[in-house]
């Protein structure tokens, strides 16, 4: 098998949700705080890509011709800020 990874595009959608989904669903079983999968759905990207441009973030997938075999969310500037804490960023793999 012969992957490669790019930027997602939203032609991806369908593929990318059912990728979430069966994470969701193995999450389900070790957190039951976990959203239902069938609760996940276009608002995830959206949500995802908002993130990207708050936090400057991308998303890539990995994929094998016309298949969709992982995903990852990449955030270099998490801003965090406690009351009683300097303010500062961090990066995020998601």
């Amino acid at each position: 098998m012969t992957a490669s990874v790019r930027e997602f595009r939203p032609g991806d959608n369908a593929q990318f949700l059912d990728l979430v989904r069966d994470l969701q669903a193995f999450e389900i079983e070790i957190h039951d705080r976990m959203m239902p999968v069938d609760d996940i759905g276009e608002w995830y990207i959206a949500r995802l890509l908002q993130r990207c441009v708050s936090d400057r973030g991308f998303l890539r997938v990995a994929e094998n011709g016309d298949d969709l075999l992982a995903y990852a969310a990449v955030f270099t500037a998490v801003a965090h800020a406690e009351i009683d804490e300097v303010p500062y960023t961090y990066g995020e793999i998601s």
